[in-house]
């Protein structure tokens, strides 16, 4: 675990008192992570025919969509109900409880409307998206693993079990390194969608697969992750997650029976 990648005390400079200041790991994984994603919507909106200028603005909307819709769903969704509102106004503002179901859930509002404002093909651009997800998520679990900041699962006897002492939210218990398993999982997602997605002709089809895929995945980690029963026995990720498949399942049936424009 290395939750910060320097420190720097506190320090003067032309009679400016500056400092202390820390790098979080997690937010240069985030940085990797968008840079990562703009090359991928470059890349591909110019193999479609898109206007590539849409790309800018959607790695922004991505951005804000993860900040906005990831904290709105913590609050809503995984606080403690009894928390006061002095409590609940402190992790608004907090740099933790960034999930990535709300951040999913936002973009898939946000990116149908930038696209009918620009004239884009939306199903295409979904496409895209679908790609660049997992990768993203992937990174950001190599950052959440780095940080040791609470996404890690349940205690484990595994030979992998690791503890996370010195992470943001510590556990000296050896436990199941669920960001490891979840960064590699959407690593290998991300590179079967991008070896196939030529193979992909129909608009749509690839973004339903990876909704498909993405919601079992994590419905199935769940298990074995730390966060607290929402409803029915399972947790709001692992709702979201059966939303998502089911959502995707309808995207293949109809992309597959309906009419539909073909992409490259």
């Amino acid at each position: 675990m290395l939750p910060y990648l320097f420190h720097l005390p506190q320090f003067t400079v032309l009679g400016l008192t500056l400092g202390p200041f820390s790098l979080p790991s997690f937010g240069i994984m985030v940085l990797i992570g968008v840079l990562l994603s703009r090359w991928i919507f470059f890349k591909e909106f110019r193999r479609k025919g898109i206007d590539t200028e849409l790309v800018d603005i959607l790695v922004i909307a991505a951005i804000a969509s993860g900040i906005v819709g990831g904290k709105l769903y913590f609050i809503l969704f995984e606080l403690p109900p009894y928390l006061g509102w002095t409590e609940v106004v402190g992790n608004l503002f907090s740099g933790g409880g960034l999930t990535w179901h709300g951040g999913l859930l936002l973009a898939m509002v946000i990116f149908p409307i930038l696209t009918r404002w620009y004239d884009a093909p939306l199903l295409s651009v979904l496409d895209v998206l679908g790609i660049v997800a997992p990768l993203g998520y992937a990174v950001g679990r190599v950052g959440c693993q780095l940080a040791g900041d609470g996404d890690y699962g349940t205690p484990t006897n595994l030979p992998w079990a690791m503890s996370y002492p010195n992470g943001i939210v510590p556990t000296g218990e050896l436990v199941h390194p669920t960001p490891v398993y979840e960064a590699l999982t959407g690593l290998t997602l991300f590179l079967v969608l991008w070896s196939i997605r030529k193979r992909f002709s129909t608009q749509g089809l690839m973004f339903s697969f990876y909704l498909v895929v993405a919601g079992l995945l994590r419905f199935l980690v769940e298990f074995i992750r730390i966060n607290p029963i929402a409803y029915l026995e399972m947790t709001g990720a692992q709702l979201i997650s059966i939303l998502m498949i089911i959502l995707g399942i309808v995207g293949i049936i109809a992309r597959n029976l309906l009419p539909s424009e073909t992409q490259n």
